[in-house]
């Protein structure tokens, strides 16, 4: 199933998506070095050219705003309030200052999208915003959410919601929980995917609502995409309460990858397979429970076969994260990655999902592969 290519943005895509390609290429220093020379001329000539203009002029601007942000800030916000630019100049420069990441830009964001007509300015500027993220960003596009009514209008903003991390905003994100999970699961992959670690205290306050939909997406999520260890105690207590029987299947899925200690998955499985009535979700978990002592013996040999490297994991990280997810190997993370490396690999997953396709969520899988496994590595070498 492939999803038009401008459901998380607004306006020309083929052009914002080259944007957002460099920008994560060279989120780490040491990738490129650049001098913040002429950054307006080399914008403008990014303007002028279009589509056409070339990865490498991207890249230069995209490096000089990493290494100056507040600097490269300043120039935009004072450029911005020239009238005399075009519009074209307008959208390059509103997206180079969401990548400042200066929350000082705020204010003039959400004047100019405010005041402009131009659907390419007012996309860059719900961006920057979203990039930028905070309170008073966080604040703006909720009431740009609120005061939308069409359904397709509301969900690219509730993805920039989510990308924002505005925890106030997460009543407004639960409409996509609400809907068939058979017909719109990408949904809610897409906008609570985005927000990451900051919306799951939110979903395991879900895991007990009485609608059906909610607690199903809210499993899926918990379970398979952003997998919090947190999150497996009120599923186990969920298991118990739970009526659905597909429901509860979800849930013990969800809490083998969830678990990292294997005893304690090993015992809840146990006690499922003695106490549940159920004889398919029995043989699931006596199933899980003779396999137990083989993933512990496969954890063992993913830690003995790990070849731990900063620079192994930098250079593929970048690759992977430049890329997003297009380039690079997640089989070459799991050798030089280690467990401290979860909070990079998390950003890692969320930045795949810039490609605003369910294409991409192969590559986030094999992120959580990583991370699972490493969380189980850390478990055996603390065990021993």
């Amino acid at each position: 199933m492939k999803r038009k290519s401008d459901i998380l943005l607004m306006g020309s895509l083929n052009f914002v998506r080259k944007l957002a390609f460099v920008v994560v290429l060279l989120t780490f220093p040491g990738v490129l070095f650049c001098a913040p020379n002429d950054l307006l001329g080399k914008l403008d000539k990014i303007a002028e050219q279009g589509e056409s203009a070339s990865w490498n002029s991207y890249v230069e601007v995209t490096c000089e705003i990493q290494k100056y942000p507040l600097e490269v800030s300043k120039i935009l916000q004072e450029k911005l309030k020239d009238p005399l630019i075009t519009n074209l100049q307008t959208t390059i420069y509103v997206w180079a200052l969401g990548e400042t990441r200066d929350q000082s830009a705020i204010d003039q964001l959400i004047s100019l999208h405010k005041s402009t007509f131009t659907e390419r300015v007012k996309g860059n500027c719900i961006k920057a915003l979203a990039t930028i993220g905070g309170e008073k960003s966080g604040k703006y596009i909720v009431s740009l959410v609120e005061a939308e009514k069409d359904p397709e209008e509301r969900f690219p903003l509730l993805v920039y919601l989510g990308q924002s991390r505005y925890e106030p905003g997460l009543p407004l994100m639960e409409e996509v929980l609400r809907k068939s999970p058979d017909q719109f699961y990408w949904q809610s992959i897409f906008v609570f995917g985005k927000m990451g670690d900051a919306c799951v205290p939110f979903l395991i306050s879900k895991l007990n609502d009485e609608n059906h939909n909610i607690r199903m997406n809210t499993i899926i999520l918990l379970g398979k995409w952003l997998i919090p260890p947190e999150a497996a105690k009120p599923m186990q207590e969920r298991y118990w309460k739970e009526p659905d029987k597909q429901l509860k299947s979800f849930l013990l899925s969800s809490l083998e990858v969830t678990m990292p200690d294997l005893d304690e998955v090993k015992a809840f499985f146990k006690k499922v397979s003695e106490k549940e009535k159920d004889e398919e979700l029995k043989k699931f978990a006596t199933e899980t429970v003779k396999m137990n002592d083989e993933m512990k013996k496969d954890a063992k040999e993913y830690a003995k076969n790990k070849k731990v490297s900063k620079d192994a994991f930098e250079k593929e990280y970048c690759l992977i994260y430049g890329s997003m997810g297009h380039q690079g190997s997640c089989e070459s993370l799991k050798i030089s990655s280690e467990y401290d490396d979860e909070g990079k690999l998390k950003r890692l997953r969320e930045e795949i999902l810039s490609r605003g396709s369910d294409e991409c969520f192969n590559e986030y899988q094999e992120v959580n592969e990583v991370i699972m496994w490493n969380r189980i590595a850390k478990w055996v070498s603390n065990s021993k």
